[in-house]
């Protein structure tokens, strides 16, 4: 991410003001919610990390947990984004209607076509993370400054799109849940194993931050400690039953458990981790969001117990975990 001058000079844009996509005759243009969800998706999508299996924070932002901003630095991707970009995708095919015609930016339109491609073709997750990203920089740079124009798209290709963006984000969260032995893992981090460098005229390329810029071709990943968040967002997800029982037993059994309040914390221990992960590792235990008893997380929990239709669990969980006299 960085500050596109040049853009918010040649719009004449207000930081402090609302900015729509606009056409190269200044007019603004518009989409059903079903248009503007396909396109995030799609976009997001292409956001998967070398892994193929969290969404990169590639906006140097690392989601509602503001203290791990270390992680976006360290290649750092989010399983949480990928539970909840399924479940976008699953909203979009529930209510797909052929009978409603689909109206997109051009540059999109050419855009999914192209990653439709990689998705039905590039198995790697490597290869695909470079492609797909190459694919979704080509898309950015035409509709940089305006859109040509909306254009109709083929309903039957937004469908298929639809049905191979489920399909990846399968297998992406299959291998989470396998990663995580039986408990989603929240955050992942990738360290750069093999990289080439990029030169400019025989020269080392300069990057906007000044320094030398250099192409990964090779990552290796690890999950940090678990977190609540993911497994949260998993239980308004995952269909299988017995899976979500056999998470909220090893949840329970975890560090995530406070057994001495019986009370659900933010995350195991972090004392294995450095500071690179953000500023949530060097809080005291308890303080703010580092392995504390956090309402809005918690509560979050409860809620996933409600939706996945683990009724049982939630009315025994609320015993310690709901907090009285609260409105």
């Amino acid at each position: 991410m960085h500050n596109d001058t040049e853009k918010v000079e040649q719009l004449n844009m207000n930081p402090h003001a609302a900015h729509w996509l606009k056409n190269s005759d200044g007019n603004i243009m518009y989409g059903s919610l079903f248009e503007k969800l396909l396109v995030l998706a799609v976009n997001k999508i292409a956001s998967l990390d070398p892994s193929g299996i969290g969404i990169e924070m590639e906006a140097d932002k690392p989601g509602w947990n503001d203290a791990m901003n270390g992680l976006p630095g360290l290649f750092g991707s989010g399983v949480s984004e990928t539970i909840e970009l399924q479940r976008v995708v699953r909203y979009l095919m529930n209510h797909f209607d052929s009978q409603k015609s689909i109206k997109v930016p051009a540059e999109f339109a050419e855009f999914m076509t192209g990653l439709h491609h990689i998705l039905e073709t590039e198995f790697d997750d490597y290869k695909f993370w470079d492609k797909a990203n190459t694919a979704k920089e080509h898309y950015r740079a035409a509709i940089r400054f305006s859109t040509v124009g909306l254009e109709y798209i083929d309903q039957k290709k937004v469908l298929s799109m639809l049905e191979a963006m489920d399909k990846k984000l399968d297998v992406a969260l299959t291998k989470a849940h396998r990663m995580g032995n039986g408990i989603y893992p929240t955050y992942l981090v990738h360290e750069v194993t093999k990289y080439q460098e990029i030169l400019e005229k025989g020269q080392p390329k300069i990057g906007h931050y000044g320094l030398p810029v250099v192409k990964p071709l090779q990552f290796k990943v690890r999950a940090l400690p678990f977190y609540l968040e993911a497994p949260a967002r998993a239980l308004k997800v995952v269909k299988n039953m017995a899976s979500k029982q056999n998470m909220f037993k090893r949840i329970k059994a975890s560090n995530i458990y406070d057994k001495e309040l019986q009370f659900y914390k933010t995350s195991e221990f972090l004392d294995a981790e450095s500071n690179e992960i953000g500023r949530g590792r060097s809080f005291t235990k308890g303080w703010q969001e580092r392995e504390s008893n956090f309402l809005h997380m918690t509560y979050k929990y409860l809620l996933g117990l409600l939706k996945g239709q683990m009724y049982q669990e939630f009315f025994e969980e609320i015993k310690t975990n709901l907090t009285i006299f609260m409105i």
